[in-house]
């Protein structure tokens, strides 16, 4: 939007400066007619003086050399090109805005296509699971593979849920793993720890980057859930 609001004031800037010269150019023109008027008005005013010598039969009518011209034909003149100026400068805002607007549309379609589904990386691998109870905490560690055919995943996040021996939930704790940027092929260890329960059951594991869930496929030879 910031764009587009710059792109009109540069619009509407270029109007002003139009509609400016026009009224320039309308004054000047308006001056200029005024000198010649005066100019000719004084040489009229000689011709008046001047002896006239009228033949018999001739009548001499009263026609005027020069007339002035009409002060509301000025007036409209100058408002018709004030208001094209004004014209031109709202089109001009309206293509750049829209054009300002196509583009921003295009770049935010592209990044949901980037962040859509489809577009996501692949399975990342669960390899090695444990965890240890101390008085008042419980620690998850494992180790997380990115596939060699999968794409490179920024800032993965090892997410764990805890579980009572009935099987609700009952917390929740995050923490990125060692390694902030995984290329196909790498492995990281992750470490998440939370306050333990006395009727903690099990807990899960989950990844996401950048508030996407990657899903995994669990390597191990044992269940993931605990």
């Amino acid at each position: 939007m910031s764009t587009l609001l710059i792109s009109s004031i540069i619009s509407w800037a270029v109007a002003g400066l139009a509609a400016f010269i026009t009224w320039r150019t309308v004054a000047e023109t308006r001056r200029q007619s005024e000198l010649r008027v005066a100019a000719l008005s004084a040489d009229l005013q000689l011709v008046d003086h001047a002896p006239l010598h009228a033949t018999s039969g001739s009548s001499l009518l009263a026609t005027p050399l020069f007339e002035a011209p009409p002060v509301e034909s000025d007036r409209r003149g100058r408002v018709a090109l004030v208001a094209g100026a004004l014209v031109v400068g709202t089109v001009l805002s309206l293509v750049i805005g829209l054009s300002a607007l196509g583009r921003s549309t295009a770049r935010s379609a592209t990044k949901v296509v980037s962040q859509s589904p489809t577009a996501a990386s692949q399975p990342v691998d669960l390899v090695a699971l444990s965890h240890e109870r101390s008085a008042n905490t419980v620690t998850v560690r494992g180790i997380v593979r990115n596939p060699v055919s999968g794409r490179e995943i920024d800032r993965l996040t090892a997410v764990v849920m805890l579980y009572n021996s009935e099987g609700s939930y009952v917390t929740s704790g995050q923490a990125p793993v060692v390694r902030t940027m995984l290329t196909p092929g790498d492995e990281s260890p992750f470490s998440v720890t939370l306050p333990d329960q006395a009727t903690l059951g099990r807990y899960r594991v989950s990844f996401k980057a950048d508030e996407r869930v990657i899903s995994h496929v669990d390597r191990r030879t044992m269940n993931q859930d605990r």
